[in-house]
């Protein structure tokens, strides 16, 4: 004799969205006249095979990001440099960047990174 319970769970898939298939396209509009930044969906190449760190992110990705959200002469603080992508992309963007990395070996890599992209100014970094 069953205890509790008997029921059969029934399963319910789920309908489908009624946006698959043709998507019909749109224009664009901007509210304030100005350009249009970024497609919603970016393509870039993976660094799978060349990455200096485990987690490490594109630099184009990063490059995209620094340039549509910090200002010209704005400063970009990442406090876990990691191999220093985010560095490079703001060199590259012409922003100002100060990274802290707690693995001093990390460190020494994404430094060196920065330091073949574009030189130091004056003296060495800390």
């Amino acid at each position: 004799m069953p205890q509790g319970d008997a029921r059969a769970w029934v399963v319910r898939r789920k309908q489908r969205p009624p946006h698959t298939g043709a998507i019909p396209s749109s224009t664009y509009r901007s509210l304030d006249g100005g350009p249009r930044l970024a497609r919603s969906v970016q393509r870039f190449r993976n660094a799978h095979g060349r990455a200096i760190h485990p987690t490490e992110k594109l630099v184009a990705l990063l490059g995209l990001l620094v340039r549509v959200i910090c200002p010209p002469d704005g400063l970009v603080g990442d406090w876990f440099a990691g191999s220093g992508a985010a560095g490079v992309a703001c060199r590259l963007a012409g922003r100002r960047y100060v990274g802290c990395e707690i693995d001093p070996e990390m460190a020494r890599r994404a430094r060196d990174r920065l330091a073949a992209i574009l030189p130091f100014p004056i003296g060495e970094p800390s």
